[in-house]
């Protein structure tokens, strides 16, 4: 798995919420792709890397965060240190459900029984035709099955190991 590093870009304000926890927004950049995201933290859900906010706030030094950014129905995600893609995207209500984790090499298996798939990469609404290969960047991939009489349905996401 390699190391990915993100940028802080910039960082908000501490605002308050109704429940009485603390909160800044902040702009990430990937290095690996250049893709920026906005990203809400809040001090309760995530102290250890509220902690590294402070210290960059008062040191002027950005800490190496290990991450990456995912794109997801269209929209950019980021994913922090160890942090599971699943927990990530409901972090960022992004609702979805992920059956387990797979190589690249079996995804592409399942994607050979398949009547085709979609990707985190692919844009909302559309479809890859089977005969695709999957895109190596890809983070996220779930298929189009034939249930029978006419009826397609889609599996669940599989999360894609990264190599």
């Amino acid at each position: 798995m390699p190391d990915n590093l993100l940028n802080i870009l910039g960082f908000g304000l501490i605002g308050e919420a109704e429940d009485g926890n603390e909160y800044r927004y902040i702009i990430f950049e990937d290095r690996l792709n250049g893709h920026t995201v906005e990203y809400l933290l809040h001090k309760n859900q995530n102290p250890e890397f509220w902690s590294e906010i402070e210290l960059l706030e008062i040191e002027k030094n950005s800490p190496q965060i290990k991450g990456f950014i995912i794109t997801f129905c269209g929209k950019n995600f980021v994913v922090i240190g160890e942090e599971s893609i699943q927990d990530a995207l409901e972090k960022q209500n992004q609702a979805i459900e992920i059956i387990k984790r797979i190589s690249h090499e079996e995804a592409e298996k399942l994607r050979l029984e398949s009547k085709g798939y979609c990707t985190n990469l692919t844009h909302e609404g559309a479809m890859e035709i089977a005969w695709r290969t999957i895109d190596k960047k890809a983070k996220l991939v779930r298929f189009r099955v034939y249930k029978g009489k006419g009826n397609f349905s889609w599996n669940k996401w599989y999360e894609i190991e990264r190599e």
